[in-house]
Order: C-alpha cells, then structure tokens, then sequence
C-alpha cells in the first residue's frame, strides 16, 4: 500500500501528523462520536457521513495503483487527484479490483490498520520517511534537517531494515508497536494479518458491497455508489473508463464544505443514498448491437471509411461494453448482421453511390439483416453515426426494422471553435486554375466545380478570416458566391490588383458577421523571379463582439529549391524580410497583434525559416496551448498523386503552409490544425491550415 498526500505541504508535517498517536487516538474516538450521532438516529437518510479536516483528514479512499496511475499519466484528469488528495487520505493498493474503489472513514478500526500497516512497510521510501519523522528525530536528530518548514533528510539509502541492529530499524518497529498497542491492537504482526483479512472482505468481488445493489448487471460504462450501514462508500464500477466517471461524479457531486466546528469538507448524502450511472442498452432490428459486425471498404486513392467505422467501433466499446467485429472489405456477404459504412460493393451501397455525388448528403437504410450508413463524404457519414447515436442508442431505444432516414449536413457547423476561442483565422493554397492537371484526375476542368466543394470545407469550419493563395482574381468573386448560399456573409479585401502588378493572387476573405475591415494593402515581392502570385495582401481587423483588433497578412513565396534554380532559399529570404518590415510597420501604427500565414514554400528546417523569428514572429504551431497536429499535412504536385491523407512524416518534416504571429499580447493560440475530408483529394495540392485563439 502506498499514500499519495497533498503536494502543497510538507511530507514531514502531513505524515507525521497522521501517524501521530494522539491524533489517531482522539480521530477514532471522536470520529465515531459523531457519525454515531449523524448516522444512527436516522440510518436511512444521514445528514452527512465523514467529517474531513483540510489537514488531517480522517478519511481514506482506496483505489487500485492501476487506477492511481492512469489518472498521474493523463494530465486532464489531475483535477481529480487534487481533489482526492484535498479531502482524503487516498490508500493505493496493488491487490484491489482497478473497478471498485472504497472510501472509509477513521470511525472504524480498518482504516487505523490501514494507516499502521501502511507506515509499516519498510519497502514504501514514502513510508520509510515518515517513519524516520516519527522515531528518527528522537533517535538521531543530526540526521533532521533542522529548517524552518522542517524537511527531512533523505536517508533512506543508508538504512537498512533487514538488519535488526540498526538503530532506525529498531526505533521504528518500536514506536509502532507502541502506537498499536495504545490502540487496543496486538502487535505490528497482528495489524497486518486483521488488515489482510479485512480488506479482503471489503474487496472481495461476491462479498457485500456487490451485494447491496443490482450491481451483478454493470454494463462497461456503468457505475454504483452506495453508502453501507458501518459508514463505508462503495463505487463499484464496470470499467476503468467508468472509475474516472464515478469519481468525478462522486467527488463533485458528493463532497460539500462543512463548518469549522465539523471540518473543512463533509460527504454529503443526497436523499438518495444509491446512485447507479446509466445502463445502455444498444439494439438494432430486434438483435443486439453485440450481433453486428461493422464493414467499411478503404479505396487507397480517394474513399476511405476507415476513421467512421473506428470511431463507431470505440463507440460501442465505451457504452455497451462490446468489441465489434471490424472488417475493411468491399463486400463481406458471408457476415449475417452487418452495420456497413460508406462506400462498398453490396448492393444497396453501391446503388446509393452511383446515383448520389452529392458530397454533403447521407443516408441510413435498416434492410434484410444490415444496417447501412451512406455518404457522400466522410463529413455527410460522421453525421448520420452521430444522428443514430443521439436518437437512438443514447435513448436505449432500438433501429426499428426497415428505418430509413436520409438528408444533408448544409449549413452545418461541424467543426466549432476549440475551447473558448472566439476567434478562428484558416489560411489555404487553392492551387490556381490548373486546367489540365485537374482534368487529368478524370474530373471536369471548370474551376467553379472545385471551388464549390472548397467552399462547402469552409462553410463546416466557418473561419472569421481566410487567406487565400494561388485564387485567380476571376474567381474569386466565384468562391465568394458559393461560400455565401448558405447565409454566410464573406466579403474579399479588394483583389482588383496588388500595386503596379494587374492580378491579385493573394486575397483575404473576412466574416461579415463578426469581423469590420478598418484598412488594407498589398504588394508583390520585389526579390526574386516573380509572377503575380508571388505576393502578399494584409487587412487590418475589428472583431465586431468583441472590439479586438489585429493585422492578418495572406502570402506565397518562392517556390522553387536551389537545386533547380540557384538562390531560390534567398530570394524567398528576401521576400519574408518584407512581410516582416511592413508588419512591424502596421504595429507600430496600430499597437495589435499581427498574423502572418500561407504558402512559405519553405519547411522549418529550411535555412530562409529562421528568418521569421529574427523579426520575433513565433510559429503558432510551436506555441498552441492545447493542440497541434503533429500531421505533415499535404503537400503534391502533380496529377498521379491524389490522396486526403497527410504526406508520410511529422509536421516539422514537411510542412511548408505557415501561420505566424507577433506581438500577441494578452491573447493565445489555443489549437493549430489542419482541414482534409475525403473529398478533397482532388481539389488542391494544399490542405488548409487553421488556428483557433483564446482572447485572454
């Protein structure tokens, strides 16, 4: 057994004051006063159970190591630890069920043996401190570090238990068997062999906490709470993923602050003292979920199902406890009961995609012995899984037989800002026109047809500032239309001509719903080889709810590698130089932050990258608070090569679309990511990248 204490004071005056004889002594007694006066005069509904003072709690929750463990490791569930260790004494034990966890408090002898047995165990280096904070001091103080917050000197290495003459070994197996006979208890020997016996009561799956409820039909992500008739609260559990549900529920839910008189925080019971999470049952036509195997078909080039069908898999996993079957085939007739995802040679599948290319539609159809999820994306199939789970499988109310339900995701907002982001700035390279590559993947070469498919990808993460490279002027006016069918008001800082130059191939396009534009400008690269692509357009912003302002820049360097044109790494050099003199010009005009993206032709391992930093700019990628895709994103270039998956390698290894930033002042970026449904494989050569930030 180990002790996990609170980490914002110290071992010394924590332990100590647990193990201390007095203390224990007058906890127990005390203890048990009290909750005999809370607890028997009305043993159906006690006003509260356990007393817990913030620094010597005399409550014990005991969970397994494996549990403790998961929850160290994640670094989103520390929130329960500190909890757990604010108001409990929390006992790891490397024998208890990881699904049941037991709180106990020191109104019975278990959790005085618990403590003693605890301390006991010389191979615990917590326990071997303590124990050197109880005897040491008065057997070899020089060994105590005499400072103020009275730390300890770790000696551990040089004291050996086994041997019998040790002095610290004999202090110690003294002073506790003195404290164990003061408690009415035997000998040490005694202690740990009632603690065995105890616990094993209290953990034994059959035993009585099993028994006190219908707790024999816990379905994987089921709970049971329940407060026992000598002051112990079982959680007995159907899975580690339902633990971490339970102890949050338990610990938010349960745990209340008390008065000084009767301690910081009191377990409140709630006038139902059995709390049982909710059982889910999965049914499809009459036969449980458990009877369905889930079939997808993976085209290497262009359709793959894969990530709907794991998704669905972990789905049921989670809730009811079954491992589906997870089959990549176009076809499996030999399974009976199948839940097929998207796009296969089954009949039913393969007429609904023959006579559907609508990208944005979905249909679910129960027929035979099959359940079929159809859609013209992977988007348009996310969504029909979601449908299902919402209306039927979280309601525990069964697919009827023969269910038929098909529709759109338009004007669908699928991916909402992360966290408390207000603002979301995307940034993407649409390829120019490129007529005959295009034409060359067997699709029709009329730009337009791409743009409305772009456009639906924008309407899902519906960005408040886009930055557009490589988009022909004659289309932009285009993409501006098909972005605004579905009650979006995009607008494009002007992108009649950049300066001198007649095109503007870097235009920005801004959410009239929630951006002003306050100025704008533009200019093209005076390094290097140009054309009128090579350029960059700024805009200056007001967001209209809540009055922050910023200065975005879309741009696109040089493209070609020294290899093939010699100074091409200076040239674009050269050209981030100017971005960044005109930046820091509007800076000091405007005193806001300054968003610098697009196409930079350049990784971050190149040698012309660092030059953004040496005018402060930082990577937003490096410096996202929650999230960053570690993804290369997707980066090829000729009519051979079309995939929606991110190029082979890490983020820092291929990636050449950027988003930079400077003087950000109080705000952050929260996530920085990137955008590539199934159907974009044949759209452009660039994914878009985006980031969502926090204004502080």
């Amino acid at each position: 057994m180990e002790y996990f204490g609170k980490g914002k004071k110290s071992i010394v005056k924590i332990l100590a004051a647990i193990i201390s004889l007095s203390v224990l002594v007058n906890c127990v007694s005390c203890s048990e006063e009290k909750t005999k006066n809370h607890s028997t005069s009305d043993p159906e509904k006690p006003e509260y159970m356990f007393i817990i003072s913030d620094d010597t709690p005399n409550c014990s929750i005991i969970l397994s190591d494996e549990v403790f463990n998961y929850l160290s490791e994640n670094s989103h569930y520390s929130y329960i630890l500190d909890m757990m260790s604010d108001y409990f004494n929390v006992v790891i034990n490397d024998e208890i069920d990881p699904n049941i966890v037991y709180v106990k408090a020191v109104t019975d002898k278990i959790d005085a043996e618990v403590r003693l047995a605890e301390i006991y165990d010389p191979s615990n280096k917590i326990s071997l401190i303590v124990q050197i904070a109880e005897a040491g001091k008065t057997v070899l103080p020089s060994f105590v570090d005499d400072t103020e917050d009275g730390a300890i000197v770790d000696i551990s290495e040089i004291m050996n238990p086994t041997d019998s003459k040790n002095v610290f070994y004999s202090a110690v197996k003294s002073s506790l068997k003195t404290v164990a006979d003061k408690g009415s208890l035997f000998s040490v020997k005694a202690i740990k062999d009632e603690l065995k016996e105890k616990t094993a009561k209290i953990y034994d799956t059959p035993g009585k906490i099993i028994r006190e409820g219908n707790v024999g039909q816990l379905k994987y992500n089921d709970y049971f709470i329940n407060i026992d008739s000598d002051n112990g609260i079982s959680i007995v559990c159907g899975s580690q993923e339902s633990v971490i549900e339970a102890l949050n529920y338990f610990l938010t839910e349960y745990i209340q602050m008390g008065t000084s008189k009767e301690g910081d925080y009191i377990v409140n019971v709630p006038d139902q003292r059995l709390h049982v999470g909710h059982y889910l049952k999965g049914e499809i036509a009459e036969k449980p979920v458990s009877d369905y195997s889930i079939i997808y078909y993976c085209d290497k080039t262009y359709y793959d199902s894969r990530d709907n069908a794991k998704y669905l898999k972990q789905y049921f996993l989670k809730n009811f406890g079954v491992d589906l079957f997870l089959k990549d085939s176009d076809s499996a007739r030999d399974i009976k009961y199948k839940i097929v995802i998207g796009k296969t040679r089954l009949a039913l599948s393969d007429k609904f995609y023959s006579e559907n290319n609508d990208i944005m539609s979905y249909k679910i159809l129960h027929q035979g012995s099959d359940l079929y999820i159809m859609g013209g994306s992977d988007w348009a199939i996310k969504y029909a899984i979601d449908y299902l789970i919402d209306e039927f499988f979280s309601k525990e109310i069964p697919v009827p037989m023969g269910y038929s339900k098909e529709g759109n995701i338009y004007g669908e907002y699928l991916f909402p800002n992360y966290g408390d982001s207000k603002l979301r700035i995307m940034s993407n390279n649409v390829w120019n026109c490129n007529f005959n590559m295009w034409y060359g993947t067997g699709e029709t070469s009329f730009c337009i047809d791409r743009f409305k498919k772009m456009a639906k990808v924008y309407l899902a993460y519906n960005p408040d500032i886009i930055s557009f490279q490589e988009l022909h002027p004659r289309f932009a006016s285009n993409m501006m239309y098909e972005i605004n069918q579905q009650d979006r008001h995009y607008s494009m800082v002007d992108t009649s001509k950049i300066g001198t130059a007649v095109k503007n191939y870097t235009p920005i396009a801004y959410n009239d719903d929630t951006m002003t534009l306050l100025d704008s400008g533009s200019h093209v690269f005076t390094y290097g080889s140009n054309s009128d692509t090579k350029s960059y357009t700024w805009g200056y912003f007001e967001m209209k709810e809540t009055g922050f302002r910023f200065i975005a820049f879309s741009t696109h360097l040089w493209w070609q590698s020294d290899k093939s044109t010699a100074g091409s790494s200076n040239w674009r050099a050269q050209q981030m130089s100017e971005i960044c003199q005109k930046a820091n010009e509007l800076i000091r005009q405007y005193s806001c932050p300054c968003f610098v993206m697009g196409d930079f032709n350049c990784k971050i391992t190149s040698k012309e990258y660092s030059v953004m930093g040496s005018y402060h700019f930082s990577d937003c990628h490096s410096i996202a608070t929650e999230y960053a895709s570690n993804e290369s994103g997707r980066y090829v270039c000729n009519n051979t090569s079309f995939s929606y998956k991110p190029n082979a390698g890490t983020f820092k290894k291929n990636a050449i679309d950027h988003i930079f930033v400077e003087n950000l002042k109080k705000a952050s970026v929260l996530s920085y990511d990137y955008a590539l449904p199934n159907f974009f494989g044949k759209l452009s050569d660039h994914a878009p990248v985006y980031i969502d930030v926090s204004l502080n």
